[in-house]
């Protein structure tokens, strides 16, 4: 066998070594119910839970970013406390109606019927 004969087995050889694919796969059905229980558990719920979580941090930062600018505005010291009270109180909600949304997000992510 040539050289270059050799090195194209040896690359397939080594590349068939990361083919994770299973033999037939074209011919495989996976088993319905379960494997798409895993997707939406390993994939989608996390997916869902994490487009949330991006979108809670961003509005908490602009939140924040708001409570800076009134502070900077502020003259007395209750106006100081006024602001951040109120910054707490908001946050405080932020965080439980953040948390439903994704609890029920995720609850919707995996009991939807599949498609």
């Amino acid at each position: 066998m040539s050289d270059q004969k050799q090195q194209e087995t040896g690359a397939r050889a080594f590349a068939d070594v990361f083919d994770f694919r299973p033999m037939f796969a074209e011919n495989v059905v996976y088993p319905g119910p379960f494997f798409t229980l895993w997707k939406r558990m390993a994939v989608d719920v996390p997916l869902t839970v994490a487009s949330e979580a991006l979108r809670f941090a961003g509005h908490r930062l602009e939140a924040q970013a708001e409570l800076y600018s009134e502070l900077a505005k502020c003259g007395t010291l209750s106006e100081v406390i006024d602001a951040q009270s109120t910054y707490m109180q908001d946050t405080a909600g932020d965080v439980s109606a953040a948390t439903s949304k994704m609890m029920e997000e995720a609850q919707a992510v995996i009991s939807r019927e599949a498609v």
